[in-house]
């Protein structure tokens, strides 16, 4: 998962802070998700060296939990809610056969696959080098 988590840092210019690993990961969290919150539990963007919190890449486990179950009964999204672009819409995993990341815009309520995975997502912007 270092892999997603460096693509994650190079994505935001290194601008990120990463949390203690999670003690104990709720079994509702895919895996591709579970294996990074064991690393970091959370990734937030940052302004700089100041640490200053702009908002979460990922959240950690409790906000995922919380939010997953919020969207859930809100919305009738069924996944997990890992993040949000900012402005309130989450982005969420749904499992079926494979892993999807979908982006739900709460304003119309349409869900609109993102990609396949955690890897490609961060990986998107950037080539494999």
């Amino acid at each position: 998962m270092k892999n997603i988590i460096d693509k994650i840092s190079k994505m935001y210019d290194g601008d990120i802070k990463l949390y203690e690993p999670a003690e104990t990961i709720p079994d509702m969290i895919p895996t591709e998700l579970a294996e990074i919150l064991k690393v970091s539990n959370g990734i937030m963007e940052i302004l700089g060296n100041t640490l200053l919190k702009i908002g979460w890449i990922i959240y950690p486990c409790e906000m995922i939990v919380e939010q997953t179950e919020f969207f859930k009964n809100q919305c009738g999204i069924d996944g997990v809610v890992f993040a949000d672009d900012g402005a309130g819409n989450p982005f969420y995993i749904k499992s079926n056969k494979m892993i999807y990341m979908y982006e739900y815009d709460y304003s119309d309520g349409e869900e609109v696959a993102v990609s396949n995975s955690l890897y490609e997502y961060f990986g998107r912007i950037y080539d494999e080098e």
